[in-house]
């Protein structure tokens, strides 16, 4: 059946504009029958999926929050270079080699050279890997357009680069109004950038600054898991409108950051410890290079790694390689509390990393050495 403005609009508009509305109601977007949806066939190669495992895709949008001074768009550039370069980045991993274009707008060519060569040092790829991995990104600074002049910057960079993925950096330079405005903040993601991102099939990370500590400068003690999600400054539509929301929060130590996929999190299949049998998580680690000068993340060492948070799965195993094989000794030994002591035990057992005999000792299986238990690395 044809829609009928007129028909529709009589008795709810006054005469003169229904009659309008029928002449000029544009043709209503296109439908497809709910059975026609194709799901995308797990395995196979999704030319949608941008990074892995559908956490962000072609159409979509990611936040990127931390704040102000933490290196988010050093690890943007990070991100850019390892996604161009087929190479995952702090447990986020492309779908094959991206194109990006990272739109920034307060790093000068000195300051965007040096994170350039930091990263590349701190990855340490071969010469070759990383003239490849530069060639297929783009950086254009935008600082005097917001709004709907951004949008417009956006699309022409778009259509003259191509590319699959951009970064936009930050937030603050483009919107061009309140964050902390729903009416100001839904129409420039919704109407204004969105529809540039699905035109050119896309997948948008927008950098954004979280809020500014309260007063006296402590973290929110206790969040809830989908709390992180709204770590970033002003508005929630800035969380609400994204896919997916990546966030960096201080530790105590300036250099390491607890990085929470705070939505979409699962997606990304990350575990404790980085092993495969490790439980599920959306939290990891992640810390500047220790050398002086070279901008570049990784995962944090354990080390630096807070001693309250730390996987004490690795201590276990010393513990129990060093001779202390019952649970009253490994209590005593790390000065564990006996049902983290049982935490533990129970997880490197599912792990086939130690069993207990039925005396009550704790033995090591051997399939992974002492000092790789945890970690992953040296697997026999």
């Amino acid at each position: 059946m044809q829609f009928d403005g007129n028909t529709f609009f009589d008795g709810l508009l006054p005469a003169e504009l229904s009659a309008w509305v029928g002449v000029n109601m544009p043709p209503p977007p296109a439908a497809v029958p709910l059975p026609a949806l194709r799901r995308p066939v797990a395995g196979a190669d999704d030319p949608n999926e941008l990074i892995r495992y559908r956490f962000l895709c072609r159409g979509g949008t990611a936040l990127l929050v931390g704040p102000t001074g933490a290196g988010k768009s050093s690890l943007a550039m990070q991100m850019a270079l390892c996604f161009a370069s087929g190479r995952p980045c702090l447990g986020l991993e492309p779908a094959r080699p991206l194109s990006v274009v990272i739109i920034q707008a307060e790093n000068d060519e000195g300051d965007l050279a040096e994170m350039r060569d930091g990263v590349l040092a701190g990855l340490q790829w071969t010469a070759e890997d990383a003239l490849a991995a530069q060639g297929r990104v783009h950086v254009a600074t935008v600082d005097d357009k917001t709004g709907p002049a951004f949008a417009a910057v956006l699309g022409a960079l778009c259509a003259e680069f191509t590319p699959d993925m951009v970064f936009m950096d930050p937030a603050f330079a483009y919107l061009g109004g309140d964050a902390l405005a729903q009416k100001e903040v839904s129409p420039f993601l919704r109407n204004q950038i969105l529809p540039v991102v699905h035109q050119f099939n896309i997948g948008l990370f927008i950098v954004h600054h979280a809020n500014k500590p309260p007063a006296g400068g402590q973290q929110k003690a206790h969040y809830l898991p989908g709390d992180f999600a709204y770590l970033g400054a002003g508005s929630a539509e800035w969380a609400n409108v994204c896919r997916a929301v990546l966030a960096l929060r201080a530790t105590e130590d300036a250099r390491v950051f607890e990085l929470r996929a705070a939505k979409r999190g699962f997606r990304l299949r990350w575990h404790e410890g980085n092993l495969p049998e490790g439980d599920p998580t959306t939290m990891r680690y992640v810390a500047y290079n220790r050398e002086q000068g070279v901008i570049c993340w990784h995962e944090a060492d354990a080390d630096q790694v807070p001693r309250e948070k730390r996987d004490r799965g690795q201590d276990i195993v010393d513990a129990i390689h060093e001779g202390a094989t019952t649970h009253t000794a490994l209590c005593k030994k790390l000065g564990l509390k006996k049902a983290t002591a049982s935490d533990w035990l129970a997880k490197l057992k599912l792990r086939k990393v130690i069993v207990e005999t039925s005396e009550g000792d704790l033995r090591l299986t051997g399939k992974i050495p002492a000092r790789a238990a945890v970690s992953g690395e040296e697997k026999t």
